[in-house]
């Protein structure tokens, strides 16, 4: 009579302590939760905009999908499949009203901005540089806590190009090119903590025209107190504004230029083309500035590299669907 009534009373205990959930499964009275970890960024200039990172993220949400089995050889699993987390205020974690089963899973997580989709050799999204992409990986989760998720930008940030010239020469046709590489499929397992994306890129979408950074071919359009064109000094010509998403990697910049050199009359005048190559890193907001004068040896380009801070969700693209502009929290 003991020995039945003990296993009445294991079966009661299991009845209350799990339920059949996704599939059939018995499931953990326990929800799937995150926390967003930030990675600290090497520079900080204002406490308000770390707060603003974590504010975007937690109006926008995400999406996560689980996966079992040995890093490589995903198993998918069906139920827990680029669902929606959304966060809930009042314990201050993400929610996507996921259950752990009633046994740990060794499941390991895929979380992005961008829809999921499932790939034995790690989760992928379709990224396109109309929006900001950011992405994390959680291969060692533990088994029914609140665990953290630490995203990544995928894309590098091209904010503008200035100009500047070699004291005594007139510069004009000015035109600065390059071929930007706008989007591709990028897995989260094979990317993630590569940021010069020689890793998790496949696919990648190149413009098959070069997209233009600078352009000023006509002197007169620029007021005479500010004129470039004064061989006495360098200084920057102006900064033409690109907010533009990038695939991290190497970018070659053609530039090219005609400059004269002329005292009493004109002695010298010729057009030059001139390349430079730049790595650019995902995560990273890039400043240009370019050098041009009287030899093709007199291109110059120089970096202004800063990590981005913030998660900006205010997007809007041209009718192209290449460029992105954002509000003044990425300024």
């Amino acid at each position: 009579m003991r020995h039945y009534s003990q296993i009445g009373m294991l079966l009661f205990a299991l009845f209350f302590s799990c339920s059949k959930g996704e599939n059939g499964n018995l499931l953990s009275s326990e929800d799937v939760l995150f926390m967003v970890h930030e990675n600290t960024p090497v520079e900080v200039n204002t406490k308000a905009l770390a707060v603003e990172s974590e504010v975007t993220l937690r109006n926008s949400g995400f999406k996560v999908s689980a996966v079992k089995g040995a890093e490589g050889a995903d198993e998918k699993v069906d139920w827990f499949d680029n669902a929606d987390f959304i966060f809930k205020a009042d314990e201050e974690v993400f929610s996507g009203g996921k259950r752990w089963p009633s046994y740990d899973p060794s499941f390991r997580f895929y979380a992005s901005n961008a829809d999921l989709s499932y790939n034995a050799d790690g989760a992928t999204v379709e990224a396109r540089n109309t929006q900001d992409v950011v992405c994390a990986y959680q291969n060692s989760p533990t088994y029914e806590a609140v665990n953290p998720l630490s995203f990544e930008h995928i894309f590098a940030l091209v904010a503008g190009m200035s100009l500047k010239w070699e004291p005594g020469y007139v510069l004009s046709d000015i035109l600065i090119t390059f071929q930007p590489g706008t989007g591709g499929t990028y897995n989260l397992r094979t990317g993630c903590g590569i940021t010069d994306g020689s890793a998790g890129w496949s696919s990648l979408i190149t413009p098959t025209e070069a997209t233009t950074m600078f352009l000023y071919p006509d002197p007169g359009a620029i007021p005479a107190q500010a004129n470039p064109y004064n061989p006495e000094v360098s200084t920057p010509v102006m900064t033409n504004t690109l907010d533009l998403l990038l695939v991290p990697g190497e970018y070659e910049i053609t530039a090219t230029w005609t400059a004269a050199l002329r005292e009493d009359e004109l002695q010298h005048k010729k057009t030059y083309t001139s390349q430079k190559s730049t790595w650019l890193l995902a995560g990273d907001r890039y400043s240009l500035s370019a050098t041009l004068g009287g030899d093709a040896s007199m291109f110059v380009l120089e970096i202004e590299r800063q990590p981005l801070m913030e998660w900006d969700a205010s997007l809007s693209e041209s009718a192209g669907g290449e460029w992105a502009h954002y509000n003044e929290l990425w300024k």
